[in-house]
């Protein structure tokens, strides 16, 4: 129902009241008198999904954006009928939660967590520590942004596309948990996926296959739902 407002009212902006909001600009400047809609309009989509955005929007774009910025941009995602919005603003509290459950301090996580202009590739599983370490206030802030622009997003009928689970590992685990039997079924199962562009190393992933992917997929969702609640069903 939400949505069905804000693209009714979007139609209405620019097709009646000559008034257009973009992601750049916005002539919002409305006639001195309301502007009559004479008979009923209808229009329809035939797309159920309406997909915003991919990972790399997030760091070229977005990566110091922000309440303000964000406000702007969910209003103008809601204007055009947008529901699905992938978000991976807040994911260093979800990792920094996983990664805890898996033996890691503090620390050791916010050396391994990339730097602002980063996430997205590091959200690829391209990159691992770099531009760090991230400081605890970033983490809270961005974990208040992610909490706020979900509310807003799910109040308007969209929902946030969260991150999914496949297999992303440090490659420094094995060194950080040693010979620990709590742990062996996670070393035994990484992949070592060597560099990016020849230039940054890449985290390991772990085996599709076995069962510690099973269990490591199961605390990140644990995690991820703990930090963020359950808001979505897309991943």
């Amino acid at each position: 129902k939400g949505l069905s407002l804000t693209t009714g009212l979007n139609h209405y902006l620019k097709y009646y009241c000559n008034v257009s909001v973009s992601q750049q600009t916005r002539n919002v400047e409305m006639p001195a008198e309301i502007v009559p809609v004479e008979e009923p309009i209808r229009k329809e989509t035939p797309y159920q999904i309406r997909y915003a955005y991919n990972y790399c929007t997030h760091s070229y774009t977005m990566a110091f954006w922000g309440e303000t910025q964000w406000q702007n941009e969910l209003d103008w995602l809601a204007l055009n009928g947008f529901n699905a919005i992938l978000d991976i603003t807040g994911q260093e509290e979800v990792w920094r939660r996983f990664m805890g459950e898996l033996g890691y301090t503090t620390d050791e996580i916010k050396d391994w967590l990339v730097g602002p202009g980063y996430t997205a590739w590091q959200s690829m599983s391209n990159m691992e520590n770099y531009g760090g370490p991230l400081n605890d206030q970033y983490i809270l802030d961005r974990l208040d942004l992610a909490r706020k622009n979900q509310r807003k997003m799910r109040a308007l009928g969209m929902e946030p596309v969260q991150q999914g689970y496949a297999g992303m590992i440090p490659s420094d685990y094995d060194q950080i948990v040693g010979d620990d039997p709590d742990y062996q079924k996670f070393v035994d199962a990484m992949m070592d996926q060597g560099s990016w562009g020849g230039q940054f190393n890449r985290p390991d992933m772990l085996k599709t296959n076995t069962e510690a992917f099973e269990e490591a997929a199961e605390l990140f969702y644990e995690s991820q739902e703990k930090v963020l609640g359950n808001v979505t069903s897309y991943y």
